[in-house]
């Protein structure tokens, strides 16, 4: 499974009677939601730089040749 930030932050946890603090769960979720948006736009980013390098390799390639 796949998480995006907003799986993270609209996840819901059944409730019970000794359960977790549901507030500090869901600041948690939100943090962890927030990391995972930056971490995924980094990765984004960084895919597209590669790309650019690997097109730059490519034509330098051809000029060599």
């Amino acid at each position: 499974m796949k998480f995006s930030p907003y799986s993270i932050k609209s996840q819901q946890f059944a409730k019970s009677l000794r359960g977790y603090d549901t507030e500090e769960v869901q600041t948690f979720l939100e943090k962890l939601s927030d990391e995972v948006e930056q971490i995924q736009n980094e990765n984004a980013e960084l895919k597209k730089q590669l790309e650019s390098s690997m097109e730059r390799v490519r034509h330098y390639k051809k000029i060599e040749m």
